[in-house]
C-alpha cells in the first residue's frame, strides 16, 4: 500500500529528509526569536542604565544648589537683606562654581537686590521658581528661562529668607547653566548613535546632544513623545517619532524634588529604532537564510543521492547478488535502477552475507575498523574550528592540520619542518620556548597556554595551546600532539572590559573628588561667615556645622582617593577625622591626649556619610564637655569589626555625665540618636567616671 502512495525511493527519502529537517528547523528559527528579544532587551536595558546615571549625576546638582541656598540663607547678610555684603559674597561664589549661569536675591515682590551679576531694576515676581518659593516656603524648581541677568538660556532653582519667626522676607535664586552638559557627556560612555534630551516641568527643551536644527533648547519637545514621559510611570522604554520624524526607542526618567511632588525635570535617551534593532534583525535574517539554505541543500541531496546513490545501488546488487554469494568477488555491477526488487535485494545480501562471513570475516572487520579510525581521525581534524599539530622530540612540525590556512593564513605543507617558536612573536620567543623545553624535560602537557602567533599577512592572532606528549612502546617521549585555538576575539573583549570599567572607575573618583572639593567650598564660607560674625553662639554653631559638613567631605576624599569606590575602611577615615577635630579644640592650656585605636572594618557609601556625622557629634562632645573645668585628661576612639558588624566606641575620663543626662534634650544628642536610629544602630551610653558611648553598626542589608 505504501509504495503505491510513493512511486520512487527518492521520493519517500525526500518525504523522510523532511520530517526529519522540521524539529531541527523549528528548533533554529525559535532560537533565532528568542535571541532576537535577548539582543532587543539588552539595548533597551542599556539605554535605561544611561539614562538612570544622568539622573543621578543631575539629582546631585540639584542637591549641591539645594546646600547652596541653605548656606546662604542661613547667614546674616541675607537675613539682614544687606545688599552691599551679599553682592560680595555672591561674586565670590560665582567665581568658584562655573557650572552656574547667576546667584542672586530678591525681595518678596520679586525685585533682585544682591546679584554675583551686577543688574539694575531687574523683577522676577513672574517666575515659576519664584512663585512656588514663596508659595510653599521651601526649595523649589523652575523651568526654562532665559536669565535677565546673564541673557543666558539657564534652569533655575529658589529657596525663601526666612526670618526667626517664619516670615519669607526675600527668595535666593540660583541658575544652573545648561550647556555645562556637553562638557559632562564628553567623559560618559554615551550609546552609540543615542542623543541625549533634558525638559524642564511642561516639556520645553532645556538642553539636547548632539545639538540639531530640529532640536533646539526653549521649544517644545514632540507632543508624542512627551504623552510617554510625563505618564504615571517614573522611568520606561517608549517607541515614537522624534522632533526630526525619525522614529527612535526612547528611555527616560522623571527628576522630583522629594517622593509625591511633582517631577521638576524629564531626562530622556533616544537611539533610531533601526539602529538599536539592527544587529538583533540582522542575526535573526542570517539565521532565516541560514536555515533556507541548509533545508534547500538537504532536500536536493536527498533528492539526487536517493536516485543515485540508493536507487541504482540497490538494483544493482540485486542483479547480481547470486554472483557474489558463489564467489566471484571480480563481478561489478552495473546500475539497473528498480525500486521493485527490494525484495529481492533482501534475499540476494542474506545468501551473500553467508558466503562472505565463512571466508573472508576476520579481514574484514580488521578492514572495517581502521577505515572507521581514520574516519573518526579525519573528521575531528576537518570538523573543528582549531588546528592540530604533531611534533618530533625537537618540537619540529610533522602534522598540520588544514584548519591552520584559515587561522594564520599559512599552507600546512609550508610548516612541515619548522617549529611552534616560528609562529611566536619575537618579543615572547624565548618565554614560549622556555615553557615548552620545561614541560618536556618533566614529561608534562601544556594546558592552555595562551600566547600571540604571526599570521602569514603579518597580523598577530591571541591562541590558546594546549599539547600532550607521544610516548613510543618503551614509554620514551617522541615528541608532542596538541592543538591551538583562536581566543583572539575573546582577549580583546576582555582587553576592552578592563578598559571599560577603569574609565567608570575613573568617573566615580572624579565625582567623588568634586563633591568633597564643593563640600570645602562649603566649610570656607561657613569660616568667612564665621569671621564676619561679631555672636559667639553663632561662631560655635558654624564650627560644629563646619565640622559635620569637613566629616562628609572626609567620606569623598576617601573614596576617590582608595581603590575601593563601594566602602570606606574606618582604619583610614577614623584617624583623619579625629586629628581633624583636634585641631580645632586642642590647645596648649588643655592638656587633653587623643588615643585612636582603628582596625579595618569597611562601612559601605551608603551609610558612611551618617557614621562619620556620629562620630563627629561623639568626639566633639567630649572635647567640649568632657574636661570643662580646664583640666587634663584622654580621649580614646575605637573601630573594630565584631560579630555584629561594626563597633565603634568613644571614650573619655573626664567629669562623667550629669545625672539629668536622660531628659536633656540637646541639638548634638538628639543628632546622634536619629543618626543612629536612621543607621539601625546599637547606642549604648555608659554612666559613672567618665563617659563612654558604644555603636554597634550592622552588617549591611542582604543586596545591599
Amino acid at each position: 500500500m505504501f509504495h503505491k502512495l510513493f512511486g520512487s525511493i527518492r521520493q519517500i527519502l525526500v518525504l523522510i529528509t523532511l520530517l526529519a529537517l522540521l524539529p531541527g528547523l523549528a528548533i533554529i528559527l525559535r532560537t533565532g526569536l528568542e535571541q532576537r528579544r535577548a539582543d532587543i532587551a539588552a539595548a533597551e536595558a542599556e539605554m535605561l542604565r544611561f539614562v538612570t546615571s544622568m539622573a543621578e549625576i543631575q539629582e546631585r546638582l540639584t542637591n549641591q544648589a539645594q546646600l547652596l541656598l541653605t548656606t546662604l540663607e542661613a547667614m546674616p547678610a541675607f537675613a539682614q537683606l544687606d545688599a552691599r555684603r551679599c553682592n560680595d559674597i555672591l561674586a565670590r561664589i560665582l567665581t568658584q562654581m562655573p557650572g552656574l549661569v547667576s546667584i542672586h536675591a530678591t525681595d518678596t515682590q520679586g525685585d533682585v537686590f544682591a546679584a554675583a551679576v551686577p543688574s539694575r531694576d531687574v523683577n522676577l515676581s513672574d517666575r515659576k521658581h519664584f512663585r512656588e518659593a514663596m508659595a510653599s516656603g521651601g526649595f523649589s524648581a523652575g523651568e526654562y528661562i532665559i536669565s535677565r541677568l546673564t541673557n543666558e538660556p539657564a534652569f533655575p532653582f529658589a529657596l525663601p529668607i526666612k526670618a526667626e519667626n517664619g516670615t519669607i522676607r526675600g527668595v535666593l535664586i540660583t541658575a544652573q547653566r545648561l550647556t555645562s552638559y556637553a562638557a559632562l557627556l564628553d567623559r560618559l560612555p554615551v550609546p552609540k548613535g543615542a542623543f541625549l534630551g533634558i525638559t524642564d516641568h511642561a516639556g520645553i527643551r532645556l538642553f539636547h546632544w548632539p545639538q540639531r536644527e530640529t532640536n533646539l533648547p526653549g521649544k517644545p519637545i514632540r507632543h508624542e513623545v512627551w504623552q510617554a514621559v510625563s505618564g504615571e510611570r517614573e522611568e520606561g522604554i517608549t517607541l515614537a517619532h522624534g522632533s526630526d520624524g525619525v522614529r527612535r526607542i526612547f528611555a527616560w526618567k522623571q527628576l522630583r524634588l522629594k517622593p509625591g511632588a511633582d517631577p521638576y525635570m524629564y531626562l530622556v535617551v533616544g537611539v533610531p529604532e533601526t539602529q538599536a534593532y539592527a544587529a538583533a534583525d540582522a542575526a535573526l535574517w542570517r539565521n532565516l537564510g541560514l536555515l533556507a539554505l541548509a533545508a534547500a541543500l538537504a532536500l536536493a541531496a536527498a533528492w539526487f543521492v536517493g536516485e543515485l546513490s540508493v536507487a541504482r545501488s540497490l538494483a544493482r546488487i540485486a542483479a547480481n547478488a547470486d554472483s557474489i554469494a558463489a564467489g566471484h568477488l571480480a563481478v561489478r555491477i552495473d546500475p539497473i535502477p528498480a525500486v521493485a526488487e527490494l525484495g529481492r535485494v533482501a534475499r540476494a545480501f542474506n545468501s551473500m552475507a553467508a558466503s562472505l562471513a565463512r571466508r573472508e570475516m576476520e579481514r574484514d572487520r580488521a578492514e572495517a575498523a581502521l577505515r572507521l579510525s581514520e574516519g573518526r581521525l579525519l573528521h575531528v581534524a576537518l570538523s573543528v574550528a582549531d588546528w592540530i599539530w604533531e611534533t618530533d622530540a625537537g618540537f619540529a612540525f610533522t602534522y598540520v592540520s588544514d584548519k591552520v590556512a584559515e587561522v594564520l593564513g599559512h599552507a600546512p605543507a609550508d610548516l612541515l619542518g619548522r617549529t611552534p617558536f616560528d609562529l611566536v612573536r619575537p618579543e615572547d620567543r624565548d618565554a614560549v620556548r622556555a615553557r615548552f623545553l620545561t614541560a618536556a624535560a618533566a614529561g608534562l602537557p601544556i594546558r592552555d597556554y595562551e600566547n600571540w602567533k604571526l599570521t602569514a599577512s603579518g597580523g598577530q592572532v591571541c591562541m590558546l595551546s594546549s599539547a600532550f606528549p607521544v610516548l613510543d612502546a618503551d614509554g620514551r617521549p617522541t615528541g608532542y600532539r596538541g592543538v591551538d585555538k583562536d581566543v583572539t576575539f575573546r582577549r580583546q573583549a576582555e582587553d576592552a572590559l578592563r578598559r571599560s570599567l577603569a574609565e567608570k572607575e575613573t568617573l566615580l573618583k572624579e565625582i567623588h573628588h568634586r563633591v568633597k572639593n564643593n563640600l570645602q567650598v562649603v566649610v570656607s564660607l561657613m569660616s568667612l561667615q564665621a569671621s564676619e560674625s561679631n555672636d559667639a553662639v553663632l561662631s560655635e554653631a558654624l564650627d560644629r556645622l563646619r565640622g559635620r559638613v569637613r566629616a562628609m567631605a572626609l567620606i569623598h576624599e576617601r573614596l576617590y582617593a582608595s581603590g575601593d569606590l563601594s566602602a570606606v575602611d574606618m582604619a583610614e577615615y577614623l584617624p583623619m577625622l579625629a586629628e581633624s577635630i583636634a585641631s580645632v579644640y586642642s590647645s596648649p592650656s588643655r592638656r587633653i591626649e587623643l588615643r585612636i585605636e582603628a582596625q579595618k572594618a569597611l562601612v559601605d557609601i551608603d551609610r558612611a556619610i551618617p557614621c562619620g556625622l556620629l562620630l563627629n557629634e561623639l568626639i566633639s562632645n567630649a572635647y567640649k564637655h568632657a574636661f570643662a573645668d580646664g583640666g587634663g585628661g584622654t580621649i580614646r576612639v575605637s573601630a573594630r569589626p565584631c560579630p555584629g558588624g561594626v563597633e565603634m566606641v568613644v571614650e573619655d575620663d573626664g567629669a562623667g555625665l550629669p545625672p539629668d543626662f536622660e531628659e536633656r534634650n540637646s541639638l548634638g544628642m538628639m543628632l546622634v540618636r536619629t543618626l543612629s536610629a536612621q543607621l539601625k544602630a546599637g547606642l549604648e551610653i555608659g554612666q559613672g567616671p567618665g563617659a563612654r558611648f558604644r555603636i554597634v553598626l550592622p552588617p549591611p542589608p542582604a543586596g545591599a
